[in-house]
């Protein structure tokens, strides 16, 4: 399963791709979100998890633009100025899960096997 991390801390993109990579996922990672929106033309990824304050762009029109284009893949937002309002709007926006920093690198891998399981059994059921 491909996965795009999309932060502009390197420290984040290094352990979030080291975590899941060890999971078997197939991981690449973005520090802007316009570099993300390019490749994701080219290549399809089933998971991605978006940092909502990105030097570029807001990470939440981010998960706009995967919800329009690959409405099946999943989204886990992460922050490191988590609201209730704003995980509330990430999930009416279709994310998977809201994750606020600094998190454990554990909680990271059982948020990606469920949304893993949740893909599959979606393209299962279809």
């Amino acid at each position: 399963m491909r996965v795009a991390i999309i932060d502009d801390e390197t420290t984040v993109c290094r352990r979030l791709k080291y975590a899941l990579s060890k999971e078997g996922f197939e991981v690449e990672t973005f520090q802007r979100g316009e570099a993300f929106l390019r490749r994701m033309k080219q290549a399809f990824f089933q998971l991605a998890f978006i940092d909502l304050k990105l030097p570029d762009m807001d990470g939440m029109e981010i998960l706009s633009r995967i919800k329009r284009s690959h409405e099946y893949s999943e989204v886990i937002v992460i922050t490191g100025y988590g609201s209730i309002e704003t995980a509330i709007e990430a999930i009416k926006k279709g994310a998977y899960h809201y994750l606020t920093k600094p998190f454990e690198l554990g909680e990271v891998c059982l948020l990606a096997r469920g949304a893993k399981e949740k893909i599959e059994l979606r393209e299962e059921n279809r």
